[in-house]
């Protein structure tokens, strides 16, 4: 039995559902992949405001945000042009584990209803730039990256299906780093748009590269050895989002 990939994801997370039951990877249609064409310098101006507002009604994220500037304050490297505080501070955020943060965020962008249900949209606003400003365009080289997971089995439709991960999704450019996080399904694959973050991370020795929720990728071969799969995927070198200025209702 097959079932939608954030739907059942986040149930995996929930309540730790059987193992053996398949995952679509797919274009992740569910997903909040918002990329705020054409309206960056409004929400830039709402942006403190919305941080506040979105801290004051969780307290997971005020702490976590909170303990990141902290600790940005004190690290602060060097950044592109036009990068903000904040945008490393959202980064950092994300990337602490030991907080409830990371996999509340990553469930409620892979399952977006509305904009009046989601209550990051300060996070997800200051990652997408944070990760634009570090990684616009495919002229570089693509990265080549490794992503393990443990516990879930995703399997692709068939070979040659364009996907989303639908949400922003580390990965690592050391095989044995990503290893590391699990083995039940194992991504190799290639990326334009990913954004290397060891500088902004709490965990620099992960050798991160942090995927954006909109690069779309092929499937270009699926095997399953010994009840583990095994994923390649190679970047279209596109990226596909279907909102785009939701918070402002535009």
């Amino acid at each position: 039995m097959r079932f939608p990939a954030g739907i059942l994801f986040t149930l995996w997370l929930i309540f730790g559902i059987q193992r053996t039951q398949a995952v679509d990877l797919n274009m992740s249609d569910m997903a909040f992949d918002d990329q705020y064409e054409g309206c960056i310098g409004e929400m830039e101006n709402n942006i403190s405001s919305l941080l506040a507002k979105e801290k004051q009604a969780d307290p997971e994220f005020s702490s976590t945000w909170d303990a990141a500037e902290k600790r940005w304050k004190t690290k602060k490297p060097s950044v592109p042009s036009g990068f903000r505080d904040e945008y490393g501070i959202a980064i950092m955020a994300y990337s602490n584990k030991t907080s409830n943060l990371y996999s509340n965020f990553n469930s409620a962008v892979r399952n977006y209803s509305s904009r009046d249900t989601f209550h990051y949209h300060s996070l997800h606003f200051l990652m997408t730039r944070a990760v634009v400003l570090l990684r616009s365009s495919c002229r570089w080289s693509p990265w080549s990256v490794y992503r393990g997971m443990k516990g879930i089995y995703f399997e692709p439709k068939e070979i040659g299906v364009k996907v989303r991960f639908g949400q922003f999704s580390s990965s690592s450019t050391s095989q044995k780093v990503a290893e590391g996080f699990g083995n039940d399904t194992f991504f190799t694959f290639t990326s334009c748009f990913g954004a290397q973050i060891k500088k902004y991370s709490l965990y620099p020795g992960e050798e991160e590269v942090l995927i954006p929720v909109d690069e779309v990728f092929t499937v270009t071969n699926f095997t399953k050895q010994e009840g583990k799969n095994r994923f390649v995927l190679k970047t279209t070198k596109t990226r596909c989002h279907y909102y785009n200025c939701d918070y402002l209702n535009k």
